[in-house]
Parts: structure tokens; C-alpha cells; sequence
């Protein structure tokens, strides 16, 4: 409970208390999601604040309150206030019904005129490759809009199709595709977007990569093909579907491995499976004389070598009967 301070009777030990002064809240910035939750994470405000790269990964956009007096401007950007509210707590996303994204970044042409639109980072990577490894979609189309290099390369030869390949944005990548991003596009280790995406698993931007054509049987610098990467990692859905799309199911890299040697190297008991059932061979030899039978039994991978010798009896047995008639 509180009580009224008594009046100052000017008495020297008479003490005075004073309500602490109290600190003002700016209020006229707004910081997204993201800044607020993780200062540390890839968005870091003030690192990229020296690079100056996007105005979403730079800083948080500085806003004005919405007041009374402002109702024009909220008019002409087609903010929800009314005329006689004040927007007190209120985001300009919310009030405007766009994502934070899309409200820090709409309207700020003028920054990416300036050149720093294709600034680098540590790695060499730009604004554009970064927002598409990330999978910021509304970031990439504002990026291309304002004539971002489509097909910058990084320290590594990387692509921004080729980070988003990788990491499986489906949608990032069909707009890259569609703003005629290099599909062959290789890395410095020779991977063309559509290796990344088997070898990492990502079904959906296989399939959007084989329906614009890309090299099915693009090799790397081992001249590993992409049904070479999805049958070592073990990812049995797109190793169908490139033998659907008429992959070479016994093509050798440098080592002279095939990818049913690749499997059974990995362990991946479904793969092996599968390019069994496709007509994969057992006997291939690499550069070291090792077939698949050979690196089951010296790996000690019991089941799988029962599961190759089984096919490889079944094989002559089919083949014998032939023969026979």
C-alpha cells in the first residue's frame, strides 16, 4: 500500500522522496522475429550491417507509430487503421496484413540501388545465395527484381540454385528455375544442383530438376552420378524415381564403383534391394577387384551379402532355364 507523501516542512532532516525517473521505451524500431529471438544465428543484425547486403538481414527497419495525423499515409499503404485510432502496440505487418518480412523489406529499392546488392561476404556468397540457402522466398523475388546476379558463384563455385537444391527449397528453386538460373551449374567439386538434391535426400526438388531437364547423368570430378550420391546416402524414393527416369543403373565412378557398390558400402539393405529387383550387377568389378558380393563379405555384412548371393543364385537359375529350353 502507498501513501500520500507529506508536504516539505523546510525542516533540515526532513527527506524528500521523489519518484525515480523513469527510462523511455524507443519505440521506433521494430525488429523482426528472428533478430529478437536468436541475435547469434546467420541473420546476425550487426555483422551484416557492415556487409549491407539486404535490409531484412542487415538491420531491423526503424518505423513511426501510427498516429492520427498519419491516416493518409496508412491509407496510401493500405494499413487497417482507422481515422481515429491510435495503432498503439501495433506492427506495421500486422496493420498492413503482410508478413514482417515482407513489411521491412517492401519499399527499400533505394538501398539495393546503391550497388550493395551484390556485396560478399567471408565465403564469397551474396546477398541472393545466402536468402536462397535459406529458403526466403519473398527475399529471393525481391533479390531478382532489382537484377541480382542469378548466377554468382561463391569461394566454392556454388550457385544460389545450387544452396537451395541442397537444402531442399522447393520453392526457391522452381523461381530460380524460372528466372533462368544455370541447371548445370557445377561446384569446384564438379556437383550440379541435381547431385546435391539426391545425395541430400530432397525428393520434391529432384523432380522439379528432372522436369526442366536437367543432366540425369551429370558426373563429378570422381565422376559419381547422381544415382551414384542418392544410392550412398540411402534414399530409396529418389533412387526410384532416377531409375524411372532411365538413369544408368550400372554407371562407374573413378573407382570403378557402381551405385549398387556404393549401397553396400553405405549398408542401405532398401537400396540394394531395389537395384536388385532394377537389374543392377553383382559381379562389376572397381579399379581394386572388389565386386558388390566381395565388399559385403569383407565388410561382414551378413545380411546383405545373403541378400546378394540369393539374387545372384536366383540369376542363374533363371539363366540356366533359358539355356535349357
Amino acid at each position: 500500500m502507498s501513501f500520500p507523501l507529506p508536504p516539505d516542512s523546510g525542516h533540515p532532516n526532513h527527506v524528500r522522496l521523489e519518484q525515480a525517473p523513469r527510462k523511455r521505451r524507443r519505440l521506433n524500431y521494430d525488429k523482426c522475429h528472428d533478430c529478437r529471438r536468436d541475435k547469434k544465428k546467420v541473420w546476425n543484425i550487426e555483422s551484416l550491417q557492415e556487409s549491407q547486403l539486404t535490409y531484412h538481414a542487415i538491420k531491423c527497419e526503424p518505423i513511426e507509430r501510427i498516429w492520427p495525423s498519419k491516416c493518409q499515409r496508412c491509407i496510401e499503404l493500405d494499413f487497417k487503421c482507422s481515422e481515429n485510432q491510435r495503432a498503439t502496440g501495433t506492427r506495421r505487418s500486422q496493420l498492413s496484413g503482410k508478413s514482417e518480412i515482407e513489411s521491412t523489406l517492401s519499399g527499400q529499392g533505394k538501398l539495393l540501388e546503391k550497388g550493395f546488392i551484390e556485396s560478399r561476404d567471408g565465403s564469397g556468397r551474396t546477398a541472393l545465395s545466402l536468402v536462397a540457402g535459406k529458403g526466403i522466398e519473398f527475399v529471393v523475388r525481391l533479390l531478382l527484381d532489382q537484377h541480382a546476379a542469378i548466377d554468382s558463384e561463391d569461394m566454392t563455385g556454388r550457385t544460389p540454385l545450387s544452396w537451395a537444391a541442397e537444402e531442399g527449397h522447393e520453392a526457391v528453386v522452381k523461381l530460380l528455375l524460372n528466372r533462368k538460373a544455370n541447371i548445370e551449374s557445377e561446384d569446384e567439386d564438379g556437383q550440379t544442383p541435381l547431385s546435391c538434391a539426391a545425395g541430400n535426400g530432397h525428393k520434391a526438388v529432384v523432380e522439379v530438376l528432372l522436369a526442366h531437364r536437367a543432366n540425369i547423368e551429370s558426373k563429378d570430378i570422381i565422376c559419381q552420378t547422381p544415382l551414384s550420391w542418392a544410392a550412398q546416402q540411402g534414399h530409396e524414393s529418389i533412387v526410384e524415381l532416377l531409375l524411372n527416369n532411365y538413369a544408368d543403373i550400372n554407371s562407374k565412378d573413378s573407382f570403378g564403383q557402381t551405385p549398387l557398390a556404393g549401397a553396400v558400402i553405405g549398408g542401405h539393405t532398401s537400396v540394394i534391394d531395389i537395384l536388385l529387383t532394377r537389374g543392377a550387377s553383382v559381379d562389376t568389378k572397381d579399379i581394386s577387384g572388389h565386386t558388390p558380393v566381395s565388399w559385403a563379405a569383407w565388410r561382414g555384412q551378413r545380411d546383405i551379402l545373403a541378400l546378394l548371393e540369393n539374387h545372384s543364385a536366383t540369376r542363374q537359375r533363371n539363366t540356366d532355364q533359358v539355356l535349357s529350353i
